[in-house]
């Protein structure tokens, strides 16, 4: 069980408990209560109780406890809040920007005071862990510096006498009341994607936070209101379908901003840009990384290891995919540890005064002059020759199991829960379906083994003996696992056991470890869909190339990377691939705010991406002035098409 609380502070009031009205923001905790916290609906600058009397309960994925509910807002709910933001657009937008921007100002120093606090409501909702949450916030709170510069951000073009005394110049003026839904693995820094670049070009706005993490959201809308944003410039309203769906049709509503998967992302985009709304909307990724062999070899696995499994994987910029070019097949695979395992375990079933490792090095003809027993000799090189294959990949496999399981609060988690018990199902579908198809399991985060001295049973009590010796000696699961191939070939019955992953006093969370598929082939399924969880999936190619042709072939395009020493590799790559965010050498290629997130591909619906100068240009529009200042004298009427060309 979780024993957090926040640290104590100024009352939030987007927090209700049914039974009363004070505020539990102030002291906020996972732990189970009498009456769970009701969320309020935020409309015209008051935090308002729902008249729904249905509600969804927001779970802690480590523990399976209610931390809080949300009402599934009414329709003449969600219309009062579009009301309250269209109020509120006529003066907001004549608010001088400076102005604008001084809110922004002062809200990333809200941020920061209450950065703690926000990273634990994330990690309590959301499970990752505390310093992935602090970065969650960091990344949105980059977003409202930016927009702390609107006013050359917004500035529009000016051409002095484009004709005879005639000056033309161009704006970009607010659209209106905007919206936005947002997914649930990054709690704070989208809602900050969206809602700080809105209302600081002049726009008033709608959020819909995830129904899985909605605290995030309602902290940020408190700090805005304590930084200064006037009444109704930022609503948010609590639901699931039939609020998007309200988005999309109402016709207040000029542009909505969507951060999620295909299926929502394309229903929300053909239903609003079929009411004429403008639409961005960043939806599902399968990123891959090339790995080339001149790459550094101990660099690029770290970046591997953090890319795909930080964040349980539930980032749309989590690195999905490796695809491992010619003689780098070979060098991620760790021989040297290979070898060394392989003497572990051979040591513990022979007696111990003839351990030499070199002879497990040595060819049959010298097993058979030590007084050994030459079928122990020969049972040891046909396991190493049979179990330890040319292209596997232990050497990113030992990074991966390295990494800690946790429930995101306790110190030294590396990993914690994903959402929800569906998406962890969902996961381990995908993950088994892969190796159905052909794929080889090379680590296996769905399950662990357990292997103990009493499962090791034969007739033979020396064997047995040395048996339960390896249980003793090895201590990892991959180990384990070497274990039972090991006593197959020397006549054990082994029982391997498999049960949940259970992380002491979270059994019931919904934990996924590293998983690593190697052999993977395109047309599986688990290589076709976005398994959003932490699954790594490795590919080989023989040629850069073909690597490129891999990634090319792929229907998403949101990033993709390479890792090389070669400035020509890196340049044919940056310019052959088709994905809209490049990194080399960097696994997660996310530019940071003065350049926009730039997917594409199936992974983007829209023309204007999210924040930079494209997103200034997705929440403004353009005004174009001519003008003509002097005094004209009476030459009659022309119905000529007028020029520039003097006559």
């Amino acid at each position: 069980m979780l024993h957090l609380s926040l640290r104590r502070g100024r009352s939030f009031n987007a927090w209700k408990v049914t039974t009363s009205h004070f505020s539990t923001a102030t002291n906020f905790s996972p732990t189970p209560q009498t009456s769970p916290v009701r969320l309020r609906n935020l409309i015209g600058g008051e935090f308002v109780e729902s008249d729904s009397k249905e509600t969804i309960d927001v779970l802690n994925p480590a523990t399976q406890e209610v931390v809080l509910q949300i009402p599934l807002t009414t329709t003449e709910e969600f219309k009062s809040a579009v009301s309250s933001a269209k109020h509120a657009f006529t003066s907001w937008r004549n608010t001088p920007i400076t102005t604008r921007q001084r809110v922004m100002f002062k809200l990333q120093e809200l941020i920061r005071r209450d950065i703690d606090k926000l990273a634990l409501n994330i990690t309590t909702e959301q499970g990752k862990t505390l310093k992935d949450a602090h970065g969650d916030v960091f990344r949105g709170l980059e977003v409202v510096e930016h927009a702390c510069g609107m006013g050359t951000l917004q500035m529009g073009e000016f051409v002095s006498n484009v004709s005879h005394g005639i000056d033309t110049y161009s704006l970009r003026e607010p659209l209106g009341v905007c919206a936005g839904i947002c997914p649930f693995n990054f709690p704070a820094m989208i809602p900050l994607w969206m809602f700080p670049i809105a209302v600081t070009c002049g726009n008033t706005f709608v959020l819909k936070p995830s129904e899985k993490d909605p605290g995030a959201s309602m902290i940020l809308a408190e700090l805005a209101m304590e930084a200064g944003l006037p009444n109704g410039v930022l609503n948010i309203v609590h639901g699931t379908n039939e609020i998007v769906n309200n988005i999309c049709d109402d016709k207040d509503i000029r542009a909505i901003s969507f951060v999620g998967s295909n299926t929502a992302g394309m229903h929300i985009y053909s239903r609003a840009a079929a009411k004429g709304k403008r639409v961005q909307a960043n939806m599902g990724a399968k990123n891959h990384a090339i790995i080339v062999p001149d790459a550094n070899i101990d660099a690029t696995l770290n970046a591997l290891v953090a890319a795909g499994f930080g964040a349980a994987g539930q980032r749309c910029m989590a690195l999905s995919t490796a695809v491992f070019v010619g003689d780098s097949k070979p060098w991620y695979w760790n021989s040297i540890e290979t070898r060394e395992l392989s003497a572990r375990i051979v040591s513990a079933l022979l007696p111990r005064d003839t351990l030499q490792l070199s002879y497990y090095m040595s060819t049959p003809s010298d097993l058979k002059k030590k007084n050994w027993g030459g079928n122990c000799y020969f049972g040891c090189l046909k396991l190493l020759l049979t179990f330890v294959p040319f292209e596997r990949v232990d050497g990113l496999i030992e990074h991966a199991k390295a990494l800690k399981v946790n429930a995101g609060c306790e110190p030294g988690a590396d990993l914690g829960p994903v959402i929800s018990k569906q998406a962890k199902d969902r996961i381990c579908r995908l993950v088994q379906s892969g190796v159905e198809s052909g794929a080889s399991l090379d680590l296996d985060g769905r399950n662990i083994v357990d292997v103990r001295g009493k499962n090791v049973q034969s007739s033979d009590t020396h064997r047995k003996r040395k048996g339960k010796a390896v249980m003793k000696t090895l201590n990892t699961v991959k180990e384990s696992e070497w274990m039972l191939k090991f006593g197959k070939l020397w006549g054990f019955k082994m029982a391997k056991i498999k049960a949940k992953i259970q992380v002491p006093g979270y059994e019931d969370g919904n934990f996924v470890g590293p998983t690593i598929l190697s052999n993977v082939t395109s047309d599986m399924d688990c290589y076709k869909e976005e398994i959003f969880g932490p699954v790594l999936l490795c590919m080989q190619a023989d040629s850069l190339e073909e690597a490129i042709d891999i990634v090319n072939k792929n229907e998403y395009g949101n990033g993709a990377s390479i890792f090389t020493s070669s400035g020509v590799a890196a340049r044919k790559f940056q310019n052959e691939i088709e994905a809209g965010q490049v990194g080399i050498n960097v696994p997660i290629p996310v530019p940071l705010p003065f350049f926009s997130f730039t997917g594409s591909k199936a992974s983007f619906a829209g023309d204007l991406n999210f924040y930079g100068k494209a997103g200034v240009q997705f929440f403004t529009q353009i005004k174009t002035v001519t003008q003509q200042w002097k005094d004209l004298p009476v030459q009659g009427v022309s119905l000529a098409m007028p020029t520039s060309q003097k006559t």
